[in-house]
């Protein structure tokens, strides 16, 4: 499974860039990915606003800049990920 996660917060965000994401995906990947946002955590950061834990052999594609990058590290990180996923990188920082 391929997981997009657009950071909705950022500066570089737009709809139009979601549903480009969305549509591009749709015809190269199927129906095998997610377009996530973020979250809001409980000690006040921001993470991917999965339902679940990825599991091994999924990919996270951080869609922005080095916040957003930076959260799906930390994403990783904290769920002890980091031989299970693999992390990819769209760059639309600000």
């Amino acid at each position: 499974m391929i997981y997009f996660v657009i950071n909705k917060k950022s500066g570089s965000y737009s709809k139009d860039l979601e549903i480009k994401i969305n549509t591009l995906a749709v015809k190269y990947y199927g129906l095998n990915f997610a377009i996530c946002g973020t979250t809001l955590h409980k000690d006040n950061f921001f993470v991917p606003d999965f339902d679940f834990v990825p599991v091994k052999g999924d990919l996270i594609v951080a869609v922005g800049g080095d916040g957003t990058v930076n959260l799906c590290l930390h994403y990783i990180r904290i769920n002890k990920l980091q031989k299970k996923v693999t992390l990819g990188i769209i760059p639309r920082g600000t």
